[in-house]
Order: structure tokens, then sequence, then C-alpha cells
């Protein structure tokens, strides 16, 4: 983790341009107030508009959509009800952190996201999903919440999705453009040596878009799936390493981001 100012000034580590690591918010937050007050108040540091881009970060395409992703364990409570986990790594730590659900980001180009709206829509249409879209969605249908997006339960491929039927099916066909996403979508991972089992994803999505017909974009993308799952969990070396988990039940939500923020990360390789 690193900890700086507006300023760029380091809070707990050596050196600009040295490795950053091991800066705990609490030692950041101590450096912080050490700081003098002028350079701590608000307006103290002006930050110019950023000018260039780094080549090694993607640059939302103009037009383009970003839908906010989050993953969730879930489990049943007494009644029967299904509950976001509780507290992280309960079988190492019991309730010692408490439980953040994974997070991601899903970017649509103008080109994709174009596909969703049907030439002439009427009412009770029904039409298959693009595929471009279902890859996305597919993708995504994974748990973050233990290692991040760094070291994920897995890494789907187009060769894991063994059956879909995921349908959009026009509500409404007015000044909005309804449309409701419905449908099973199975994955399961392919693997060199099956005898140590394989990560998978059986469940169904349910999700509402709103079409807005005269400023000709997206207002509304609420999707969400609901599955059994099964994922790889590092244990440790010393532990065996990679180890399948037990079958649970995963959440992933897809929701339509303000796209006016910040455009948040979404790293490529850097172009030779």
């Amino acid at each position: 983790m690193h900890g700086l100012t507006a300023s760029g000034k380091f809070l707990c580590t050596r050196h600009d341009g040295e490795i950053a690591g091991g800066c705990s918010p609490v030692r950041a937050w101590e450096e912080w107030r050490k700081l003098p007050e002028a350079e701590r108040r608000p307006g103290a540091i002006t930050v110019p508009e950023q000018q260039s881009h780094d080549r090694i970060v993607a640059q939302l395409p103009p037009g383009g959509l970003i839908l906010r992703v989050h993953q969730s364990a879930l489990h049943q409570d007494g009644k029967g009800a299904l509950r976001r986990q509780a507290h992280a790594y309960p079988e190492e730590f019991g309730a010692k952190f408490k439980y953040e659900p994974g997070h991601d980001y899903v970017w649509l180009t103008p080109a994709d996201w174009k596909l969703l709206v049907p030439e002439s829509p009427k009412k009770d249409d029904r039409l298959a999903l693009p595929a471009a879209i279902t890859e996305q969605i597919a993708y995504h249908l994974r748990d973050t919440s233990r290692h991040g997006g760094s070291f994920p339960s897995v890494t789907w491929t187009a060769k894991d999705l063994r059956s879909q039927d995921l349908k959009l099916i026009v509500e409404e066909a007015g000044t909005v453009l309804r449309l409701r996403l419905e449908g099973p979508i199975q994955l399961q991972e392919t693997v060199k040596d099956p005898g140590k089992g394989r990560a998978r994803f059986d469940g169904s999505v349910l999700g509402y878009l709103d079409y807005d017909t005269q400023k000709k974009t997206f207002v509304r993308m609420d999707v969400a799936a609901l599955g059994a799952f099964q994922g790889w969990h590092w244990m440790g070396s010393a532990k065996g390493g990679l180890k399948l988990t037990e079958p649970y039940t995963l959440g992933v939500s897809f929701e339509l981001r303000d796209i006016s923020l910040a455009t948040p990360s979404n790293w490529k390789c850097r172009e030779k």
C-alpha cells in the first residue's frame, strides 16, 4: 500500500523511485498529522488538469459506458434467506476482519452497447444477448473478494462457457426502451488435469436495462447473477498452495456507473 499527499510526497516510504510497500493507513495518518498546517489544509495544493496519459492505462473510448461490478459470497441465515458473508477469511481469522465484496469494472465501447438496442423493438420481443456482452458478464462471474483481481478465484476463458440461454425481453417500447435480461448460464474451468478439480459457476442472471431513445444512451443497467460457485484459494506454500473451495453461493451485481466521475483504472500491456 502507498501513502502520499496531493503534492506527491510519500508519507511512509523512503524516496520516490524506490519500491513502496508496507504502508499501513494508521502509519500514513500519523505521518500526515506531522505535516505543517499549511500543507494539510483544504486548497493548500492546486492540482493542474492532467495533460497527458500513461500509455499503460487504457482510456475509455468516447461514448463508452462503465459498469461497476461487485462479487459477494452469500450464506443462508437461520430463516433460509441469503446474506452476505460477515467476516473475511473466517476459517483462518474468525471474526477479526470484516468482509468486503470483490469489485471490478466492465467497459462497454459504443460498438458493444449498441448491440443491446433492437432495431425495431416491440413489446414481448425476445432476443439473444449478443455474444460480446455475454462474454463480459461470464468473465466476471467469479469471486475476487479474497485476493482481489490480481489473484482471482478463477480466470474464465471462452472455452469455459459450457451453456447459456441469456435473453433480452422487450418490456416497454416507448420513449424509454425497457429490456429485461434473464436466463441460465453455466461455466466450468477447462483444465489439463480434471482430477484436481475445476472451478465452476452454475446459476442464472436477471436484470433491467433502460435505453433513452431521445438521448440515445442507456440510463439504467442493473443486473444480478446468482449461482453455485467453486473457485481456487491460495492457502500458502506451507499448506499446499492452491485449493479448490467447497461449493457456495456467489452473488454478482452489475450497475451503470456515472462516467463523469474519474475513470477507474483498466490496465493493459504497455505498447512496444
